[in-house]
């Protein structure tokens, strides 16, 4: 009899714990802060977010449009090709300083190791933006999210 209770005991702290933690989930979701879409950080949010669901022309929109802009084509490959490390990461805003048509987001990016009992990583960077036509673009970003290759000349072969 005795272990019938303290069996039960155990099942019934369980599921305490299991709707607890349902509870947490469910409130800090809709208590997450909106970001207004017209700032630097909604832009910055809104790239992340449309890399990490594969909408790769929509990520493509929120870049800078300056010199040496990779294409398309050139954005997507590369963009694939660290699909891994986007998926698994995301970013925290810190802080923001505007100064005119240029901003810097201070920003933690969130590193998540795979399995059960994962580490979290968590590495600062600066993503920075530039006001085009109204709206905040993209012209550079933290690792996984940027390659540092676009926006560079493409080198042409050497001839020998």
């Amino acid at each position: 009899m005795k272990t019938d209770r303290f069996l039960t005991a155990i099942i019934a702290g369980i599921g305490i714990l299991a709707v607890l933690a349902l509870v947490l989930f469910f409130t800090r979701r809709e208590n997450t802060p909106s970001v207004p879409d017209g700032t630097p950080e909604g832009a910055v949010l809104a790239y992340v977010n449309a890399i990490q669901n594969r909408e790769w022309e929509t990520a493509y929109d929120y870049l800078a449009d300056q010199e040496n802009k990779p294409g398309l084509d050139r954005f997507r490959q590369v963009a694939l090709s660290e699909q891994l490390g986007q998926r698994s990461s995301g970013v925290e805003i810190r802080s923001v300083e505007v100064n005119g048509d240029h901003a810097d987001v201070e920003l933690a990016v969130v590193n998540v190791s795979g399995g059960l009992f994962s580490d979290v990583y968590r590495n600062t960077g600066v993503a920075v933006l530039v006001r085009q036509g109204g709206s905040w673009k993209v012209s550079e970003m933290p690792y996984p999210f940027w390659s540092y290759n676009w926006y560079q000349p493409e080198s042409l072969p050497q001839k020998p």
